[in-house]
């Protein structure tokens, strides 16, 4: 009887590893015959629709060619992520409480991404003016200096120092921590457009040279800004223009998107009828400063402190511990630009904000689509993908003598570039042209003639003055320009209808940065290299740990 039994046992036995074998075996030999499956990772499908979508999206941003090489190495990027993430998995890190935070401010962004997509995507709208003005732009550099000041009563009294006749170096001094700014008058040196807070941004281009504008508000406090010059490309023409058009609109929907999105939460904001209470956000402002991680935040704060109200809106009473539960639902990026007691109330505002749009896409069932369900998951693995290559890169070290070593093997990546300053008279027409032609080859300065004679406003009351410019900025003018001497001009170039003068007024000879100026970056591009062969062979002991399957020679076909 018991030999049966036994005999029955092995048979069950033998029937459950049959089947197992067999659910495990034949999902790939299915997969593997769809016309979609382009690779198969452990229990994740990458398809042909998803590789597309991921490889374009890099086409665009970075201009790499396509041929079967790079869609092949692009594709053997996307199975070393999913093994990856796979890894994160099996040990535990989507479980963590920063992790399954993560994942609800994810879904959280992304419910209000679908309702932004939905509600003020059609209010973006751009002309061939904003794109025209946008070239224009892209093509100035700004000389600007700024006072900061954190908040709108010191910004004002600023104000009031320079109106009663404090220069901006004086006040630089007495206002700023930072050395650099303190000694230098709060110069910012040559900026263009998306190195600034967009606000800034808008203000200091809408200046004229030597005007000092009144506080502007920015995301860390108040800025007040001096245009000090303007350096403006004298080589941009209508043909360089349409030449990039389609990314020119690209970037320009982008940044009215911004401010439409900035302009619908502000509306949202003001209708919510939100009221502070400020002694108790003068105490959660001081926490926030000690402790940037807001698990640490919810700790430093009394359980009475926590039951305070803090804030109310047509949303209902917020008291601090609703707050800081809203809090852990955004990044940490967004809570280090709380700077001041007023940043905390705009970071608030936010929240509260937030929270209602959040309802609203809730209650029109936005969450349900498909695309928001993809959007969160993709956004997920990508955060565990950052996690566990942050846990791996901590374990790199990098000793002096590596960084000494990288410097002198590779001296001529921290070569500075020659520059070349140039000043400029453009005129519309050959009569003017031949007129300054003359004048200047009798002897007339080329200063003075700018002034009298050039188009650009902005550059003529400086003499032309376009400021410093390497080799590659002067496209098929750089070497000749490059050849000037100091005081002697050339021209006119004839491009578009436009007559074009230049002069050199002064050479930057090239030199070599210093090992102290440059260790920092060394030692990240030595950590970026480290990091690079630390990755190629962890992904190839995860290949041992997870089954991988490639099909490529379907992407010959897509």
């Amino acid at each position: 009887m018991k030999k049966m039994q036994n005999k029955t046992f092995e048979k069950h036995t033998l029937r459950f590893v049959l089947i197992m074998l067999f659910l495990n075996f034949v999902p790939q030999i299915i997969f593997a015959e769809l016309p979609d499956t382009l690779a198969i990772i452990g229990d994740k499908i990458i398809t042909v629709d998803q590789y597309l979508k991921r490889f374009n999206e890099k086409k665009n941003e970075t201009g790499i060619s396509d041929n079967l090489e790079i869609r092949k190495n692009y594709l053997a990027n996307l199975v070393s992520d999913e093994l990856l993430i796979a890894k994160a998995k099996k040990s535990g890190i989507d479980k963590t409480e920063e992790s399954i935070n993560e994942l609800k401010r994810i879904q959280l962004q992304e419910l209000l991404n679908s309702y932004s997509e939905k509600y003020v995507s059609p209010q973006v709208k751009v002309t061939e003016e904003d794109l025209k003005s946008l070239y224009i732009n892209m093509n100035t550099k700004l000389d600007v200096s700024h006072l900061y000041a954190p908040s709108i009563e010191k910004a004002n009294l600023l104000n009031k120092s320079l109106q009663e006749g404090h220069s901006f170096e004086e006040l630089a001094l007495q206002n700023f921590d930072d050395p650099v700014l303190k000694n230098n008058g709060g110069s910012l040196g040559f900026i263009t457009i998306d190195e600034m807070d967009p606000e800034f941004e808008k203000v200091a281009y809408s200046l004229k040279v030597g005007e000092i504008s009144k506080p502007v508000k920015t995301v860390r406090g108040y800025s007040i800004i001096k245009l000090n010059g303007i350096k403006k490309n004298p080589l941009t023409t209508e043909t360089e223009y349409l030449k990039i058009h389609d990314k020119l609109k690209a970037l320009a929907r982008k940044r009215e998107y911004e401010n439409v999105t900035k302009a619908f939460t502000k509306n949202h904001a003001d209708k919510l009828q939100i009221k502070f209470n400020d002694s108790i956000i003068e105490d959660l402002f001081n926490s926030t400063q000690d402790n940037q991680n807001i698990f640490e935040v919810e700790k430093a704060l009394t359980r009475n402190d926590l039951n305070k109200i803090i804030v109310s809106s047509k949303l209902g009473n917020w008291d601090l511990r609703l707050i800081v539960n809203e809090m852990k639902l955004t990044t940490i990026k967004m809570k280090q630009w709380i700077r001041t007691e007023e940043n905390l109330k705009d970071f608030i505002s936010g929240l509260v904000t937030r929270k209602y749009i959040w309802m609203e896409a809730l209650n029109e069932k936005l969450d349900t689509s498909n695309s928001y369900k993809v959007n969160v998951n993709y956004g997920f693995e990508t955060y565990l993908l950052g996690k566990i290559e942050e846990n791996t890169k901590s374990k790199i070290q990098i000793s002096s003598n590596e960084i000494e070593k990288y410097y002198s093997e590779n001296k001529n990546y921290f070569f500075i570039e020659p520059e070349i300053r140039l000043s400029s008279i453009l005129l519309d027409n050959q009569k003017k042209a031949d007129s300054v032609k003359t004048l200047l080859q009798s002897g007339e300065s080329f200063k003075e003639m700018a002034k009298k004679y050039s188009m650009q406003e902005e550059t003529a009351v400086f003499g032309g003055d376009l400021g410093y410019f390497r080799i590659k900025e002067l496209d098929e003018l750089g070497k000749e320009l490059f050849a000037l001497n100091v005081g002697t001009w050339v021209g006119p170039y004839l491009n578009e209808g436009k007559y074009l003068f230049l002069q050199c007024t002064d050479i930057k000879k090239g030199e070599y940065k210093t090992l102290s100026d440059c260790s920092q970056e060394i030692e990240e591009n030595i950590s970026s290299l480290k990091w690079f062969t630390l990755r190629e062979n962890f992904v190839k002991e995860l290949k041992k740990e997870f089954e991988v399957k490639l099909f490529e020679e379907k992407l010959k076909k897509i």
